[in-house]
């Protein structure tokens, strides 16, 4: 169940976050508090539709002024960054993974849906107003082929750190290390 696997993220926000019911109640820094309603249960007796849907409170990034969340439905879900002083939100399709000063948030998408499905791409999200607009979108199939993602770390607030693992239908050539680094024209994609 989706609040057991929630409770010790919900605890480690120390007071931050909490669940009652079908509610997840998030404690802005402004002391207004910003709540999430679970829609009916995907598994009760109602029609598998658009009204089936949940929050699942995954983290309270303190030191980055936002709770992330993931919403679920019944096929799919995105992840929601939210301001910890405004509460406004910004819907985003993966776990967004934030730059040391929390201002540059970045995610890698494995498809439409979020999922392991389709054309793998990365994007920046640069925090604007109390929300992340999008800076940045990127297909990573250039010479990557078949190939998981993941995030070696941020180096600065603009320049990230990533590593391609092929797949077995990938070429014997091994993992592929490679940057994104914020440029005088924008982010770039730089091969190590």
């Amino acid at each position: 169940m989706i609040v057991d696997r929630e409770a010790p993220s919900v605890e480690a926000a120390g007071g931050a976050a909490e669940r009652n019911g079908t509610k997840l109640l998030l404690h802005l820094t402004s002391g207004k508090i910003q709540t999430l309603t679970d829609g009916p249960s995907c598994f009760d007796d109602l029609p598998k539709t658009s009204s089936c849907y949940g929050y699942e409170f995954i983290r309270y990034e303190r030191a980055h002024g936002v709770f992330v969340v993931h919403q679920y439905h019944y096929e799919g879900g995105e992840h929601i960054i939210i301001d910890d002083r405004s509460g406004k939100l910004t819907q985003l399709e993966s776990d967004p993974y934030f730059s040391p000063n929390g201002d540059t948030a970045l995610e890698l998408v494995y498809g439409e849906d979020g999922y392991y499905s389709g054309q793998p791409r990365t994007s920046i999200w640069r925090r604007h107003g109390g929300r992340f607009i999008l800076e940045w979108s990127k297909p990573l199939t250039d010479g990557y082929g078949e190939a998981s993602f993941s995030i070696l770390g941020w180096r600065s607030n603009e320049h990230v750190d990533l590593e391609a693992v092929p797949s077995l239908s990938w070429s014997d050539a091994g993992a592929r290390r490679f940057s994104i680094k914020r440029a005088a024209n924008g982010w770039q994609v730089i091969e190590r």
